[in-house]
């Protein structure tokens, strides 16, 4: 009597093909995970770019005063420092809006800890 057994043809062949589909399963799971990380990455530089590109609120007239009343009435009197007083207006101004952008980001967004990601720029830091 003649017992019918899968012949080892084809369990190999059975086991082949599972081994084929694990490995096709494996790549797209890495497949989609890159996806999800270009995705992931797309959507937070695109918010940044509109938390970044937001009108900022003016620097407030009693900031620039308390500047200016640092600075000595005698030269602030002087023609000859106009100049001067409008470069630092506008340099002191740049670095106020400057650092409001960089607060209302660090603030408004949470950055995805994925290493493909470039680094934050450091926010500013207090001259002494």
């Amino acid at each position: 009597m003649f017992l019918a057994t899968p012949s080892m043809h084809g369990i190999a062949a059975i086991t082949g093909n599972m081994h084929r589909s694990l490995r096709y399963f494996v790549l797209l799971e890495c497949i989609t995970s890159i996806i999800i990380v270009v995705i992931l990455q797309i959507n937070y530089e695109y918010l940044r770019g509109c938390v970044a590109s937001a009108p900022v609120p003016l620097m407030p007239p009693s900031a620039w005063d308390c500047i200016m009343d640092r600075i000595g009435a005698r030269v602030m009197a002087s023609p000859l420092n106009e100049p001067m007083l409008t470069s630092l207006h506008d340099e002191v101004k740049g670095h106020y809006e400057d650092t409001i952008r960089r607060s209302n980001i660090s603030m408004t967004l949470v950055r995805p800890s994925l290493r493909t990601l470039s680094p934050e720029p450091p926010l500013p830091t207090d001259p002494k």
